[in-house]
């Protein structure tokens, strides 16, 4: 069952498609556009600025949300009309759904200026621009490595009239929404990446578990690319991206033992030092629900692991969160924190910790490589940890 419908509204080139798919890739949801609810819809609407008729659409879109099992769901484009407004409202209160409608707010002559420079990938529909988005290479999507070409439609005349369209219907849907919805108007201002951080800051309660969570992280990632530092997501963060927890409860980020006193002079925190009987580490709190680490070593019974910045940034992969790349740890070695911490209950904290469940929810998601795995549990030092857990969730022993 959907719990947040999230809606995004703003004329054309304010960068809704972009800032979509920066929010899908961080909290996993699935985009709903227009040419996913009615085949043909994206080659009219490219050619001729001209929608399909509402008493189409509108029924092709309820039998989409009544189908959606997922918990969030980003609808791409949708409403533009105040029968599609009046239609999702109705929807969400039958069935419970918070509507969240992200606003972005754009001049005509900033559109017809942002357009004239436009680039999208024919594939995955990921739109670039030499001064606000750049591709990694020139004329290739960053994403599957297809050739851009300019956005079919993308003229004066086309672009004044989608905004004049745009216009005219708005203030009418923000009417309409704005009796059920939480509205986040967001000055589209600057590069994509500015934008994001805005935007992300401004929805962080409703995607995630405290509501300074984003602005903390953006604090920190400044600081860390001003820097140069690298630094890594450990524990809850990629463990809900690689699909092992439903829920993001805070940022463990592990940086190089000689940084965390650099990075805290600059931001002006103090480093501690925590020991539990799980672990020790030294960390600095950059926010609720964020903080980083360093010097991080886990204790269970019989024995200890340290999990060294640079051995783990060795399988670490690079994904988009929040618009910026970043690193997370690999799965393998995610595995292999999860089976050394083993908490399943209260910690000396307080805090009602899993780490069982979710090595189980890891190991059932994904393709674990067994080989590596093992690997690098010998390099730790902790197999035979390894294969007590393994053996607690009816896995064979490595």
């Amino acid at each position: 069952m959907v719990k947040n419908a999230f809606l995004f509204n703003g004329p054309p080139t304010s960068g809704k498609t972009t800032q979509t798919i920066f929010l899908s890739e961080t909290v996993k949801s699935k985009i709903l556009r227009g040419r996913d609810v009615v085949p043909g819809l994206s080659s009219v609407l490219e050619s001729s600025r001209t929608m399909v008729p509402d008493n189409t659409f509108i029924p092709a879109l309820l039998d989409h949300l009544h189908h959606e099992t997922s918990a969030n769901i980003l609808l791409d484009n949708i409403p533009r009309t105040s029968l599609q407004s009046e239609a999702l409202v109705s929807w969400a209160r039958e069935y419970g759904v918070n509507l969240q409608l992200v606003q972005f707010d754009l001049t005509e002559a900033q559109v017809v200026d942002r357009a004239a420079s436009r680039l999208v990938c024919i594939d995955c529909g990921e739109s670039y621009h030499p001064d606000l988005k750049p591709s990694k290479k020139a004329g290739i999507c960053d994403i599957d490595g297809t050739s851009l070409a300019p956005r079919s439609g993308d003229n004066d005349e086309s672009l004044r009239k989608g905004y004049a369209e745009y216009v005219a219907q708005s203030e009418q849907i923000l009417n309409i929404l704005g009796t059920i919805a939480h509205v986040y108007i967001i000055p589209v201002i600057g590069n994509v990446y500015e934008t994001a951080e805005r935007m992300f800051k401004a929805i962080s309660l409703v995607i995630f578990y405290k509501p300074e969570m984003a602005e903390g992280y953006f604090r920190l990632r400044n600081t860390l690319d001003c820097l140069s530092s690298r630094s890594l997501f450990i524990s809850g963060m990629p463990t809900f991206l690689y699909g092992g927890r439903a829920l993001m409860k805070d940022f463990d980020i592990l940086v190089p033992d000689n940084k965390i006193t650099v990075l805290a002079d600059n931001l002006q925190l103090m480093v501690g030092e925590k020991h539990s009987s799980a672990a020790d580490t030294r960390f600095v709190d950059i926010s609720p629900g964020v903080e980083i680490n360093s010097g991080l070593v886990v204790k269970y019974p019989g024995g200890v692991v340290q999990f060294d910045f640079d051995l783990l940034w060795e399988e670490s992969k690079t994904v988009r969160f929040m618009g910026l790349e970043c690193q997370i740890m690999g799965l393998e070695d995610l595995v292999l924190l999860k089976a050394a911490l083993g908490r399943q209950g209260t910690d000396d904290f307080g805090k009602f910790k899993s780490d069982l469940s979710d090595m189980e929810g890891l190991v059932g998601s994904q393709q674990v490589d067994w080989v590596k795995l093992k690997k690098r549990a010998e390099r730790m030092c902790m197999l035979r940890r390894l294969n007590d857990q393994l053996e607690k969730l009816g896995q064979g022993a490595l």
